[in-house]
């Protein structure tokens, strides 16, 4: 039998965001063996998140104040490269483009003020973490998987009030390319510092298809005081260790998508 262990709660639906061991005690001959994997090393938010020789490759990558410029993708605005370890400050009024896109799939938000939009592309298969900090004004991040605002998939899109940055985490493939949106609600716009990290590894073993058991290790330590939204992330120092966590049966299929 495979196991897994990881965190208690919302074991089906989040078992990416669990931490733990996979190991093989044969208690069970009539599943198939399996290799031994550190669920840890996943990450907390994707299922294809890889850990990473990131820290040496994004040493190689100097701070910049501006991207190495504006590039044209066809059937797109002129649009900013940004590459794992970049780290930049910008201004949607200087580096924006007037509002034309003013709604995306991934929110319910009117984008209404000036938009910024970056290019992203990876030679491998990569959890990627993009942050917006020092904003002054309401700004969003958004991904998208074309240069469309409908092909958006993930936003960050924290009200000013309690807002005091914004962060996305997704994966990429090797060869894809991805884009990144800043774009201002109800009209704003403004200066804010954009900061890319990057997990890469195309060695990593992927969770394979088969019976699994998730056997769980900790729990958290109560309410983190400064997650406001489910798709908020959990630090490390949120959980305390469990010896006695409960386990359950998971099923992977799909090669490793389901």
């Amino acid at each position: 039998m495979k196991h897994l262990s990881g965190c208690a709660f919302a074991v089906a639906l989040f078992l990416v965001a669990c931490a733990g061991r996979v190991q093989v005690d044969g208690a069970d001959s009539t599943l198939p063996d399996t290799k031994v994997l550190d669920v840890e090393d996943l990450g907390q938010q994707l299922p294809d998140a890889r850990t990473s020789d990131a820290e040496a490759r994004n040493a190689d990558v100097p701070e910049e104040d501006t991207p190495a410029g504006e590039v044209t993708t066809p059937g797109c605005k002129t649009v900013l490269p940004l590459q794992c370890g970049g780290k930049f400050s910008h201004s949607t009024v200087l580096q924006g483009h007037p509002d034309q896109w003013s709604g995306y799939a991934c929110t319910q938000r009117l984008e209404s003020g000036p938009e910024v939009i970056y290019s992203f592309h990876s030679e491998a298969d990569c959890q990627v973490s993009v942050r917006l900090e020092d904003l002054s004004v309401d700004l969003d991040l958004l991904v998208l998987d074309q240069c469309d605002p409908w092909s958006c998939t993930k936003a960050a899109s924290t009200p000013l009030d309690i807002q005091d940055g914004e962060k996305v985490v997704f994966d990429v493939k090797a060869g894809g390319e991805y884009f990144v949106v800043v774009d201002g609600y109800a009209g704003a716009s403004g200066t804010y510092e954009i900061a890319v990290e990057c997990k890469c590894s195309a060695e990593l073993p992927s969770l394979t298809d088969g019976s699994w058991e998730m056997h769980v290790d900790r729990k958290l330590k109560g309410l983190p005081g400064d997650v406001q939204f489910p798709t908020d992330p959990l630090d490390e120092e949120d959980y305390e260790p469990v010896d006695d966590g409960p386990v359950y049966p998971i099923v992977v299929s799909g090669d490793g998508k389901f």
